[in-house]
């Protein structure tokens, strides 16, 4: 019964990717509205930055609504599925770890670890670029399957 349901959102997900992204906002504002008062300490060589977690959740659920939004305008396209499969699932998780961590811990430092996130996060949105580049330059309309 599991296994399908998620089959079931994987399809969507490539179907209308949007759709995940914007219900991933209210999670992520409440994640960070239930650590107000936390925040998360980025450690980059001598510096560190200091974010509020409502301050990241702000930031995230804007990113996801503006990304979410480029998906819903052109829904029409035919995107490379994959591509919009991996874009989608890791700008998510790469979020709400980010969020989680700055809720249960105080530092994020571990240069390992913060590198792999930001490469991570860096890597599937320049995978969402050249999936919506494909799509555009390709020029074909989605088609509909009758059942």
């Amino acid at each position: 019964m599991a296994g399908s349901v998620i089959l079931n959102e994987l399809y969507l997900t490539m179907d209308k990717p949007y759709k995940p992204l914007w219900w991933t906002i209210p999670l992520i504002l409440g994640l960070s509205i239930i650590g107000y008062n936390g925040i998360i300490d980025i450690q980059y060589h001598d510096t560190y930055f200091v974010i509020a977690t409502i301050h990241l959740g702000y930031f995230f659920s804007t990113f996801l609504f503006i990304i979410g939004l480029i998906y819903w305008l052109i829904r029409k396209k035919t995107l490379v599925n994959w591509m919009t499969l991996f874009h989608v699932i890791f700008t998510i998780s790469v979020f709400l770890v980010i969020i989680l961590v700055s809720l249960f811990h105080r530092i994020f430092g571990e240069e390992m670890v913060s590198f792999l996130v930001f490469l991570l996060l860096v890597l599937s949105q320049v995978i969402f670029l050249l999936n919506l580049t494909i799509g555009l330059i390709r020029n074909k309309p989605k088609h509909k399957i009758n059942v």
